[in-house]
């Protein structure tokens, strides 16, 4: 871009699939070819320099998702931290285009991750948890599936938990069991 531009907006009210809804947001959005890209309201705060390829952006779409990143976003040399992640997974449900996985809206991952490398050879890094989440799978469709505490780690982009009990809960007021 060589010239500058602003711009507002203002999101009254984003619905996912009737089951989330995110309230009012509001965005002004600013763009120089000496500062490169700032971003400020209740929807995201920050900049993006094109200049650097340096970003400091705080996202906020809650009950769905918020977060910040920091760092480097230049394609050939990514130093990205991601903090205070917040992902809520019933967000995921209109997906499927058959509801295979239901997940509730209590289903909210945190924590925090380290990108780096280049967008051919990426490396991901870091910690996610749950305090709990419900979902139900289509082919128990007689229980809901409680898991407790999880704790993920992320080691140069493979995934890796602890074992985790669940509790599979009769929809008809049948006994609760435990799956270890």
């Amino acid at each position: 871009f060589r010239k500058s531009f602003s711009a507002r907006l203002k999101i009254d009210t984003i619905n996912i699939d009737d089951f989330i809804r995110v309230g009012e947001r509001d965005l002004e959005l600013s763009y120089s070819s000496d500062n490169g890209f700032s971003f400020s309201g209740s929807l995201a705060e920050g900049y993006f320099s094109t200049e650097t390829m340096m970003t400091d952006l705080s996202v906020d779409l809650l009950p769905v998702a918020a977060l910040r990143v920091s760092g480097s976003a230049d394609p050939g040399r990514l130093d990205l931290d991601i903090r205070d992640l917040k992902f809520n997974l019933g967000s995921i449900n209109f997906t499927f285009p058959f509801p295979i996985i239901w997940f509730s809206d209590n289903g909210l991952v945190e924590g925090d991750l380290k990108l780096f490398g280049t967008l051919r050879d990426t490396h991901l890094y870091g910690n996610l948890f749950t305090h709990g989440l419900d979902m139900e799978v289509w082919w128990l469709q007689k229980v809901t599936i409680k898991l407790s505490d999880i704790h993920f780690s992320l080691i140069d982009n493979y995934h890796y938990a602890p074992r985790t009990p669940v509790l599979l809960i009769d929809k008809n007021g049948g006994p609760v069991k435990t799956v270890d």
